[in-house]
């Protein structure tokens, strides 16, 4: 603690003399105080430009000693700043005339007597709408990914974004729920001899199921084998269900 007062301090040279120095401290006559009210929009907890600073706000300076306060009206930059006699403040948003719309979250500050010079404060305000939330469930395909609030998805996972109005101060929390389906693998083979006439064996391997399908392109003697029953839809297509 700073005790204002005057020091003194004694210097005794080599050849036995005494040097006195005085300083006399004084408290300060003034504080200057920059208070900013905001709401944080990008919700990273700090005043940064993407952040929304509000005009009109009512600042109350409490003087703590019985004496009248001092008020202060935010301006287009959400500040109140100015000279203010030194001593104990509390440094507060007046929400008995705060805008329907807003809500207070961190609305008051105190100044100790022991400050000097320059002190800046920030009030914390957020919008009073009910926040929306969007839940969004998206499937990928393995080497696909998805573009979403200016953010590349490629793996699986929950990915959560906050679209904030600039204008209504209004949340929307987009829930992003991705799963990425395994990748299809496919092995064939194909045999011919004079006994079967000839045979085709697929093994697929991924996410299931899976549609086989054999088009008209297929001509010649060659015959499929192994099919379930009732999966030839037509003389010229086959197709097979494989689990």
């Amino acid at each position: 603690m700073v005790r204002y007062r005057t020091y003194v301090m004694h210097m005794n040279s080599v050849g036995g003399c005494d040097s006195t120095f005085q300083v006399t401290i004084l408290a300060p006559d003034s504080l200057e105080i920059n208070v900013v009210v905001w709401v944080d929009v990008d919700h990273n907890g700090i005043v940064s430009p993407m952040d929304t600073v509000i005009e009109g706000i009512t600042v109350v300076f409490d003087r703590l000693i019985g004496q009248a306060t001092y008020t202060g009206i935010t301006d287009m930059n959400g500040t109140v700043n100015g000279l203010y006699p030194s001593g104990n403040y509390l440094v507060s948003v007046d929400s008995t005339i705060l805008p329907a719309d807003l809500l207070v979250v961190n609305g008051i500050e105190a100044i100790a007597d022991t400050v000097c010079g320059t002190v800046t404060i920030d009030l914390l305000l957020e919008s009073a709408c009910p926040t929306v939330f969007v839940i969004q469930l998206e499937t990928l395909c393995t080497g696909d990914s998805l573009f979403v609030e200016g953010q590349w998805i490629t793996a699986a996972g929950q990915y959560t974004f906050v679209h904030s109005d600039s204008v209504t101060l209004c949340d929307t929390v987009i829930d992003v729920f991705v799963t990425v389906t395994a990748e299809i693998v496919l092995q064939s083979t194909i045999d011919w001899n004079c006994q079967t006439l000839g045979s085709i064996t697929l093994d697929i391997s991924g996410a299931g199921p899976f549609l086989v399908t054999w088009p008209q392109g297929m001509v010649g003697d060659t015959m499929v084998t192994d099919l379930d029953p009732g999966t030839i839809r037509s003389p010229l297509q086959m197709q097979m269900v494989v689990p």
